[in-house]
């Protein structure tokens, strides 16, 4: 394999991502979309075929991560400095257990990071996952912001507990009462996310991930 992560700037590739997040969450972890969902949330079809579309995709930093030319995953990140509302906002339950970190997301720099998504075949491989995510976390760390995400798909939530990631302790919600069960929530500031890729540097990640972090702190303007 030869992977390579890179932030994603144009239409033909950001659909490929929309694609996949539809392929992922609808298909294998038959996510059930809500008509009225806070996210505008939609399924939409395209060149790639159907791919899911919501409020937020224009205002995030995309990175996809590639094997060749193939796109394998992907994440998004919103910047606390760059929406009106992170998009975890718009929802109540969550708004109600974290206003205490929400209300201070200037002063924390939060960057809320999700739709993350991998090629179902490759969603048990360690190493994969973390190169994106190596990347995209000191990308956040060298830019002194505070990562929060949420998820109830168990393969993340072993990798967040295998690289530290800190889970906020009785904080547990629904998006919507239709969900399976609670979304688990991780908070890490700026000196948390280095023990986090210290962690992650054990996986003996390729070089190439820290030149590419160079060039995505470049290239995000927050």
């Amino acid at each position: 394999m030869k992977l390579q992560v890179r932030q994603i700037n144009d239409l033909d590739t950001l659909n490929s991502a929309r694609a996949l997040l539809y392929h992922y969450y609808v298909e294998v972890l038959k996510w059930n979309i809500e008509v009225e969902n806070p996210s505008g949330i939609v399924v939409k079809n395209s060149s790639k075929g159907l791919m899911l579309v919501d409020n937020y995709d224009e205002c995030s930093d995309w990175f996809g991560l590639f094997n060749e030319k193939e796109l394998i995953g992907c994440v998004r990140l919103h910047w606390y400095n760059k929406v009106p509302l992170l998009e975890i906002e718009q929802y109540a339950a969550a708004k109600e257990n974290l206003d205490f970190l929400l209300s201070q997301k200037k002063e924390l720099k939060i960057v809320e990071f999700n739709r993350e998504a991998i090629m179902p075949k490759f969603s048990k491989n360690k190493e994969v996952l973390m190169n994106i995510m190596n990347t995209v976390f000191l990308l956040c760390q060298r830019k002194g912001a505070s990562i929060l995400t949420t998820t109830n798909i168990a393969e993340w939530q072993k990798l967040y507990e295998w690289i530290l990631f800190e889970k906020l302790a009785n904080i547990e919600f629904k998006y919507s009462p239709n969900e399976p069960k609670p979304t688990t929530v991780y908070f890490a500031q700026p000196e948390q996310i280095k023990y986090m890729l210290l962690r992650m540097q054990q996986m003996n990640l390729k070089p190439h991930v820290f030149a590419e972090a160079s060039i995505l702190e470049a290239s995000i303007k927050v």
